[in-house]
Order: structure tokens, then sequence, then C-alpha cells
């Protein structure tokens, strides 16, 4: 609920890094599924992060936009 008072630009930058953040943890959980690894909560937030650069760097509007905010 709180998300739907956020303006356009940021709602939707958050909406990408939700996405990006879903799928490393998809990621993650499948390297250690079928790799028999540990689970990393460090792993997965520097993947996180390492993404979202690439997708800002691709000119990501929305995601650019939530940088500017945070």
């Amino acid at each position: 609920q709180a998300i739907k008072n956020l303006p356009k630009e940021i709602r939707k930058g958050l909406n990408t890094l939700i996405v990006i953040a879903a799928w490393e943890i998809w990621k993650h959980w499948n390297e250690c599924d079928f790799n028999k690894t540990m689970p990393n909560v460090w792993t997965i937030l520097h993947a996180v992060a390492d993404e979202c650069v690439l997708w800002c760097s691709a000119e990501e509007k929305d995601l650019q936009e939530l940088n500017v905010v945070m």
C-alpha cells in the first residue's frame, strides 16, 4: 500500500529492483540446490548490486531514478 503513494518514477524503479532481487534469489537458490553450496545473503546482495549497475549502465532510467533518491 505504501508503494502506491510514491511518485510514478520511483515506483517503477522500485518494482525493477524487486524483480532483480527476486531473480538473483532464484539463481542463488538454484546454485545452492544443484551445486550443494551454502546459502549466503551477502552473495545475493552483491549479485543484486552488480545487476543494478549493469541495468543503470544500459540506461535503465527507472532504476537510475531510484538511485538518485537513495
